[in-house]
């Protein structure tokens, strides 16, 4: 590699340069540790470049997004299926059946025992006057 001297350098110690060949140049950066970004249209560039890089994460992430929302969807939608197959009318209308009849049945249960309660109280409230006569 060329010393730091620059292209007069190049010229006096390597007697000329070829087409292609790299000459290193000295930094006119009195810092040599600092790089120096691009400036200029190349500056806009870039930054307009890391705005669209910025961008393009967002919109992988909201097609993730739109995707695991798609996902859930078609899942959903298998399991309604799956319901709907599986779902008889005649069955539905048996269960219903059944439920009301043991609605009615535990009704009328409860009227009888209820009845049974006030014909006992009655015939206590006969045998004490009776015996009280």
């Amino acid at each position: 590699m060329l010393p730091l001297l620059g292209f007069l350098h190049a010229l006096l110690v390597g007697g000329g340069l070829a087409r292609g060949d790299l000459v290193e140049r000295p930094s006119l950066c009195p810092y040599p540790n600092v790089v120096v970004g691009p400036r200029g249209k190349f500056k806009d560039a870039k930054d307009r470049l890391e705005e669209v890089g910025g961008r393009a994460n967002q919109l992988e992430e909201k097609r993730r997004e739109v995707f695991d929302y798609m996902d859930t969807l078609a899942r959903q939608k298998r399991e309604r299926k799956e319901l709907q197959v599986d779902w008889s009318e005649d069955a539905h209308r048996r269960e219903l059946d059944e439920a009301r009849a043991r609605r009615t049945a535990a009704a009328t249960k409860a009227a009888e025992v209820e009845a049974a309660r006030n014909a006992a109280k009655l015939a206590e409230e006969r045998a004490a006057r009776e015996s009280s006569c």
